[in-house]
């Protein structure tokens, strides 16, 4: 559970900074008489962009989360996976 938590919550940081950081800039770029279809799509990108840079950021915490609970099915304390994932 600890490792998943590990992994979330930089995920969801990130994700939710980073989109509404591009969300607020996005009067800057777009114009103001500009038609649904093309906001839609400039918040669509939003949400693509985060999740990518997001993704990019904690894919390694994610393989170590991985790693850790497939070894952990070995052993019966939690340490050894630890020190075996990174082994």
């Amino acid at each position: 559970m600890v490792p998943t938590l590990l992994r979330d919550a930089p995920f969801s940081g990130v994700y939710a900074s980073s989109f509404s950081y591009m969300k607020e800039k996005l009067p800057v770029i777009l114009p103001e008489n500009c038609s649904p279809f093309y906001a839609l799509a400039a918040k669509f990108s939003c949400g693509v962009i985060s999740g990518a840079l997001a993704t990019l950021i904690t894919q390694p915490a994610d393989v170590i989360r991985t790693q850790v609970q497939v070894v952990r099915g070995s052993f019966t304390t939690s340490y050894k996976a630890y020190i075996l994932t990174f082994y």
